[in-house]
């Protein structure tokens, strides 16, 4: 998928950072920086505006980065979703509705 700095640079404020960072530590992919970068520092300043290595990494952690098969957490109840080939469960079963 093509890199998008515009949609990338809108999804930033949205992000728990520490869980990016922790997520993308446990994907073994790079380490992003301590604090989330600002918008402006993620293009380059040689005036070719090339994308950042940061920006780059963000790309690769949220948009080429899927679960095959697992499981997500809910953080606030702790409920299991499946992820079955890539697709995730929401359906809640009969006795938690």
């Amino acid at each position: 998928m093509e890199l998008n700095p515009e949609f990338l640079v809108n999804v930033l404020p949205r992000l728990e950072w520490k869980a990016v960072r922790s997520l993308g530590d446990e994907l073994g992919l790079p380490t992003l920086p301590e604090q989330p970068p600002n918008p402006e520092d993620l293009m380059e300043k040689d005036g070719n505006n090339e994308p950042t290595q940061t920006l780059k990494d963000l790309h690769a952690l949220l948009v080429e980065t899927s679960v095959a098969n697992g499981k997500l957490v809910c953080g606030h109840c702790g409920h299991e979703y499946a992820v079955k080939e890539g697709i995730a469960n929401f359906l809640l079963p009969s006795h938690l509705v």
